[in-house]
């Protein structure tokens, strides 16, 4: 049995999250048995319901995104916060840690991938917006 794993950082996490409140029921009913969704300082959280299961990241230092999930609902939405490991010479500004070349994101990234392939056997599809 083969899964979908989808990977959006930014804008795309608000694009993946449009498209399934925009979908009739039975596309979303598909969706939800086979896709995997994870955000990657997703600029909309990914509810849980969006998929077989979601999940949204933030870098400590995700000065951009990161807002989105501070006060966020557990009971709707599943986030994990990781640690900045973005040097500060390559960050925004020299402290915002939003890019998806960034070493924090990149490191979540290939967990990410590491997962699918090694628990789920899925097809892994990537997708990065700017």
């Amino acid at each position: 049995k083969s899964f979908i794993e989808h990977i959006a950082h930014s804008r795309a996490g608000a694009t993946y999250t449009c498209m399934f409140k925009n979908l009739p029921d039975e596309y979303q009913g598909k969706i939800e048995k086979f896709v995997y969704a994870d955000g990657i300082g997703p600029a909309s959280l990914i509810p849980k319901e969006f998929g077989k299961d979601t999940q949204n990241y933030y870098s400590t230092a995700d000065f951009v995104t990161g807002w989105f999930a501070l006060n966020h609902n557990k009971e709707y939405y599943n986030v994990t916060w990781v640690s900045a490991t973005t040097p500060k010479s390559e960050r925004m500004g020299g402290f915002i840690d939003h890019a998806l070349l960034g070493s924090t994101y990149q490191g979540v990234t290939k967990s990410i991938i590491s997962d699918c392939k090694s628990k789920r056997g899925g097809i892994h599809v990537y997708q990065t917006q700017r």
